[in-house]
C-alpha cells in the first residue's frame, strides 16, 4: 500500500474534502471568511461514517497510462 503526507506550506482544499481548518468561504459581506465543516466531517457528525477521512483510488500507479 502507498500512502502520502501533506506538503508543508499553505493548503488549498478541493471539493470540500481538505483539512477542516482550510474550509472557508467569503460571502462578500466584509465580515471575513466563514468556516464550515467539510463533507467527511459532516458525514461523521450525521453518523453516516465512523471516521473523518477521504480517499481516492486512481488506478494502479505501476501500470502505464493509455488513452
Amino acid at each position: 500500500m502507498t500512502t502520502g503526507n501533506l506538503a508543508d506550506g499553505q493548503l488549498f482544499p478541493v471539493f470540500g474534502v481538505g483539512p477542516i481548518q482550510g474550509e472557508s468561504t467569503n460571502d462578500g459581506s466584509g465580515q471575513g471568511e466563514a468556516t464550515y465543516a467539510n463533507i467527511p466531517a459532516t458525514m461523521k457528525s450525521a453518523g453516516l461514517i465512523k471516521s473523518n477521512i477521504f480517499g481516492v483510488y486512481m488506478n494502479d500507479f505501476r501500470k502505464s497510462l493509455s488513452l
